[in-house]
């Protein structure tokens, strides 16, 4: 016996989709913070294709307690959010507990990204300094440049621990929401 770790079986000339899902959720799990896409097609030695059967496949599958969330390019193993409770338990991490004020912000974020405080305020009526100090203490959201518009406001967007909270893998998950006042992207009139 070898001190090698096993490599992936080929059968009839292509990975098996089982050892596939096992090997992509063990580089996610190892990765930590997420993996490019592009890496990952390069460990498994897939292509596009292959690697979108195999994200389906372990999506389908019995990945309890996990998911994989991409965004932008960036493949993440991340906990299920049905599992937060239990997993909030064992860290002994208090639940994350929002106002009306702050998950009103933390939509317009969400729906109007990127966008500035004042964007928000507008769209709320109201000065929304607190919510989004919240938010941004929390990690939901997340500074992202500057807007190219006269003062050069900070531009906010959700983050991935946003996309966790919610169980989603990626924005366009969103659903649509009747009536939401959307924001005109910064420097736009």
């Amino acid at each position: 016996m070898s001190d090698e770790p096993p490599r992936l079986r080929i059968v009839g000339g292509t990975a098996n989709s089982d050892d596939l899902v096992r090997d992509l959720v063990a580089i996610l799990l190892v990765s930590g913070e997420g993996a490019d896409r592009t890496a990952v097609q390069r460990a498994l030695d897939v292509d596009r294709r292959r690697l979108n059967e195999v994200l389906r496949a372990a999506r389908e599958g019995p990945l309890t307690g996990l998911m994989i969330q991409e965004q932008d390019d960036v493949l993440r193993l991340v906990t299920h959010p049905d599992a937060g409770r239990a997993v909030r338990r064992f860290l002994q991490a208090p639940a994350i507990r929002l106002s009306g004020a702050a998950l009103e912000t933390l939509a317009m974020v969400a729906y109007n990204q990127p966008t500035t405080r004042a964007a928000v305020a507008d769209a709320r009526g109201v000065n929304s300094d607190g919510p989004i100090a919240t938010l941004l203490q929390h990690g939901l959201i997340a500074e992202a440049g500057r807007a190219e518009t006269p003062g050069r406001p900070t531009l906010f967007v959700t983050t991935q621990e946003f996309l966790s909270l919610v169980g989603l893998s990626s924005l366009e998950e969103l659903p649509e929401v009747q009536g939401l006042q959307q924001t005109p992207p910064p420097g736009d009139s």
